[in-house]
């Protein structure tokens, strides 16, 4: 891979056995130190526009999803194998909001290529299961 790439990338997101979203985009692959990064910009289609939203995939397969620019506001998640982790997020109504997810599993296969990442996790509100959510990103290099 080159220092840096575009790519296509899918995403599918299953909440409870249901599909929820699927976003389909151009992004910014590149190689950082110990981890992929996986990055692109908000619109209106996908995202909110002025939002960069980032995947970096660290070499021990931990996974730190995090969006930043809405009202200067960052929220992060870090998927770990078996770990329990709060993060805070900001709503729709940019009301702050504290959620509890644990990772299952976290997968991730790269070639030359492109790449896939699937995680699946449990999401919960005041200590109260909510959700068994799957989160599945494929992305193709362009050529």
């Amino acid at each position: 891979m080159k220092e840096e790439n575009t790519a296509f990338l899918e995403i599918k997101s299953i909440q409870d056995g249901i599909e929820s979203m699927l976003l389909i985009s151009d992004v910014r692959v590149s190689r950082k130190k110990h981890c992929r990064l996986i990055e692109f910009d908000g619109t209106e289609i996908c995202g909110i526009p002025g939002e960069v939203t980032s995947f970096k995939i660290y070499d021990d397969n931990n996974v730190e999803l995090t969006t930043t620019g809405r009202n200067n506001v960052s929220s992060s998640m870090i998927f770990e194998e078996g770990v329990k982790q709060h993060c805070h997020y900001t709503d729709a109504f940019n009301e702050p909001v504290e959620i509890g997810f644990s990772t299952n599993r976290v997968r991730s296969v790269t070639n030359e290529r492109g790449g896939k990442l699937e995680i699946d996790y449990f999401v919960e509100f005041n200590n109260i299961l909510s959700s068994q959510n799957t989160m599945k990103l494929t992305y193709k290099y362009n050529s």
